[in-house]
């Protein structure tokens, strides 16, 4: 069973949300605070599976967006070690994104080769949802460090050495809130006519690796023709009328077919939802997320609650048409651009 993290916020919200306070025990740093910086989440509303490239990823043609849900990341100053500890259970040890984002920032960043870290991690963003959770991490902490070291770092060397390290991470390390991402995710290109939308996001309990949705894609797609759709044919117009489209059918997503065969709870929760009222309901990147789209914040308040009372674990979100910076010194305020409440 997938541990759901609780979701920061106002007590109204919490309640809303029908979570408890997230606990972390306190960890040994070795240094002072420097700063707590929040990482936001994602949805794909589009995406296509193209070739199987050389280096054994995929080529995927895909539309991004920013949501108002986000983890937080405490950053300390250590001794020589560096020290990762999370909430809940995910990869740290050497070889994790998480490592080898220390060891690239102090290649791209020479003050900090002689220094050591101790990240501790709030985790708001179930893993394994497709909301790219530990990619934000990630592209969040490569732009932390860009700013307090100063260093100048052109955009292209940061989206190659991101795009190093995770497929889904330079689309955050680029700073664009709604974006069409091409070849395995490190061609990111900005759009216009970012939608604002409330969103009743839908958790089964359980992840879905990514690796695991592409293998099983490609034996299910073996030999099959690939289909077309709007989206393909005409971005840009796609893209321009995306307000009005998400209401319809016309956005895809390749991995839908085999994972709902896979996972039926997956279709029973998306029934739910297009019963209580969601006028769509996708699936985010490789799952398990499924996003429910709704014609105002009640709608998506009234949706959320009546999941819950079903006993299923769902959040009211929103699309960001702009990227918010956060950035708590030390123990001084938050330095806020458009953060969101949640």
């Amino acid at each position: 069973m997938m541990t759901i993290p609780c979701v920061p916020g106002n007590k109204d919200q919490l309640r809303q949300n029908n979570t408890h306070a997230c606990s972390l025990e306190p960890v040994k740093v070795g240094g002072k605070r420097i700063a707590t910086i929040r990482s936001f989440a994602k949805i794909n509303w589009f995406l296509r599976i193209e070739s199987e490239r050389d280096d054994g990823y995929h080529n995927i043609d895909s539309i991004l967006q920013l949501i108002d849900v986000y983890d937080e990341i405490e950053i300390y100053r250590s001794d020589s070690h560096d020290r990762i500890q999370c909430n809940i259970d995910i990869p740290t040890g050497p070889g994790s994104m998480l490592a080898v984002l220390l060891t690239t920032v102090r290649d791209l960043y020479p003050p900090l080769r002689n220094m050591g870290f101790s990240l501790r991690i709030r985790k708001y963003i179930p893993p394994a949802s497709g909301l790219g959770g530990g990619s934000s991490n990630v592209a969040a902490l490569l732009r932390f460090f860009s700013r307090i070291t100063g260093v100048n770092v052109s955009r292209e060397a940061l989206l190659e050495a991101s795009a190093s390290i995770g497929s889904d991470v330079p689309f955050f390390a680029s700073e664009i809130p709604f974006a069409r991402i091409k070849g395995k995710g490190e061609h990111v290109f900005a759009l216009e006519h970012a939608p604002h939308v409330y969103l009743v996001l839908a958790f089964p309990g359980f992840g879905i690796p990514t690796a695991w949705a592409f293998s099983a894609w490609d034996t299910r797609s073996a030999g099959k023709p690939k289909t077309e759709d709007l989206a393909t044919n005409a971005p840009e117009k796609y893209v321009k009328n995306i307000q009005s489209l998400i209401h319809d059918s016309f956005m895809a997503n390749d991995f839908e077919d085999i994972v709902f065969s896979t996972y039926p709870r997956l279709v029973e929760v998306r029934e739910i939802l297009i019963r209580q009222g969601c006028s769509r309901v996708f699936l985010s990147g490789s799952g398990s997320t499924l996003v429910g789209c709704v014609r105002g914040k009640d709608s998506a308040l009234r949706v959320s609650a009546r999941l819950k009372d079903q006993g299923i674990e769902s959040r009211v979100a929103q699309t960001l048409t702009h990227v918010p910076l956060y950035i708590q010194k030390g123990n001084s305020e938050g330095r806020k651009s458009g953060c969101p409440t949640q």
